[in-house]
C-alpha cells in the first residue's frame, strides 16, 4: 500500500524535475519486484 502511494510520487515530479528519470525508473522497478513480493 505504502509502494503503491509513492509510485504516484515520482510520477508527478518527473515534469518537474527530468534529473530523476533514473530514480524514478529504479523506483518503479523496485515497486514492481515489491509487488510481486507482496
Amino acid at each position: 500500500m505504502l509502494g503503491y502511494n509513492f509510485s504516484s510520487f515520482p510520477c508527478g515530479t518527473i515534469s518537474i524535475a527530468p534529473g530523476f528519470n533514473f530514480y524514478r525508473l529504479y523506483f518503479i522497478w523496485v515497486n514492481g519486484l515489491a509487488k510481486v513480493v507482496w
